[in-house]
């Protein structure tokens, strides 16, 4: 199977180390986030590609699908920052629709026809006019897929931010605390924010190889992070994608 990740930098799914846009094996960082989806499809499979099939791990940066998207289309290119929700939650489409594109590239070139996305993007959202904001974020992203004909995309959304993930993770409160933890400030700068409050929990700011070493501690704990409504829907897509991914392998061999 080819697993394809896109994140937005070292601190959740990696980033790559050659100043490409592009980059697998020796090139490519895997942050904590990515380390939560190899445990959790090591679970599934019974196997970490990132272990067993490092090969197979593809990381595509949130500036080569912008860029990806504005050669395909230059004058309908939205770019994230503009004011405006459909702005943003268009840009979150286009990230899906470029990230599906380029896994069914990845599938033609490598004969394989499993592979799986993971689109990464913090929600950055926290009232409930936020939580509308999620759903329209969440939405586009699935959107995208669907509009590639890609049946493998996953959007992977914490609300606000995967900090929140992270304190739940670290801190495992009671289920009904744990999804408070989705209230916090999105803005770092907030001095509540869950960026923050991660930092007094580590008594210092969390390097991203400090979270990966940190996180590959935790497997056992993964299961505490279920109590979070954005992880619940990112576990079930992932699950469900994986179901097909089997599905379809099994009938090929029938």
């Amino acid at each position: 199977m080819i697993l394809i990740l896109s994140g937005e930098g070292p601190c959740d799914l990696g980033a790559c180390c050659n100043a490409q846009g592009v980059c697998q094996l020796e090139d490519y960082r895997p942050g904590p986030m990515a380390i939560l989806v190899d445990e959790l499809i090591s679970q599934k499979l019974a196997y970490s590609i990132f272990e067993t099939t490092p090969s197979a791990v593809w990381y595509v940066s949130e500036k080569e699908l912008a860029q990806r998207a504005k050669a395909k289309s230059p004058r309908k290119m939205t770019l994230r920052g503009a004011k405006g929700p459909e702005v943003e939650t268009g840009y979150f489409y286009l990230n899906a629709l470029m990230l599906a594109q380029f896994a069914k590239e990845k599938e033609d070139e490598c004969g394989d026809r499993c592979s799986l996305a993971v689109l990464f993007r913090d929600a950055d959202g926290t009232n409930s006019a936020s939580s509308a904001l999620w759903q329209d974020k969440h939405k586009s992203m699935r959107s995208g897929f669907l509009r590639a004909e890609y049946d493998h995309g996953v959007a992977m959304l914490p609300q606000p931010k995967s900090e929140a993930w992270l304190l739940c993770l670290a801190q495992k409160p009671a289920p009904a605390q744990c999804a408070e933890l989705e209230k916090l400030p999105g803005n770092d700068a907030s001095p509540n924010s869950a960026k923050t409050q991660l930092a007094k929990f580590f008594e210092t700011w969390p390097t991203a190889i400090g979270l990966v070493e940190w996180i590959k501690q935790q497997n056992d704990h993964f299961a505490h992070l279920l109590h979070l409504p954005s992880y619940q829907e990112f576990h079930k897509q992932l699950h469900d994608a994986l179901d097909l991914i089997l599905s379809n392998a099994k009938r090929q061999i029938d």
